[in-house]
């Protein structure tokens, strides 16, 4: 309701006819080339084979400020599990951290102080190990 009102009724039903699509998407493609299976696949991968912990979401416009939290919820909540339905602890990484904000307020502040995301991004050790250098 809260998107109908604030984008009006047209990007409200846009919105849901997308999600269908990707919802026929999921059930029909073949796994070659379905996006919500190869996109799992790849959490899966770089959590489980190359040490990954996290993922950053950095979206390009202010008006998707609010993407980074809601795909924290959406995919630590299903995915950040470490006991199996059984109650046995999992021996695998089940899902990765989900965290950022958008590119203006990851990258561009004005100030001489990096922001926090950016701090982050520039600070963290590569998947090869390597730091990046100052």
């Amino acid at each position: 309701m809260t998107i109908a009102l604030q984008s009006g009724f047209e990007t409200f039903e846009a919105l849901l006819l997308g999600g269908h699509a990707m919802d026929q998407h999921f059930s029909e493609a073949p796994l070659p080339q379905n996006l919500p299976v190869i996109l799992a696949l790849m959490s899966v991968w770089y959590g489980n084979f190359l040490g990954a912990q996290s993922q950053a979401v950095i979206p390009y416009c202010e008006r998707l400020s609010l993407f980074p939290a809601f795909l924290q919820q959406l995919d630590m909540e299903s995915l950040g599990k470490s006991t199996t339905r059984e109650g046995r602890s999992t021996d695998y990484q089940t899902g990765l951290i989900t965290w950022g904000q958008t590119l203006a307020n990851a990258f561009d502040r004005g100030d001489l102080d990096p922001p926090p995301v950016t701090q982050a991004l520039l600070d963290q050790v590569q998947l090869n190990q390597t730091k990046r250098d100052p």
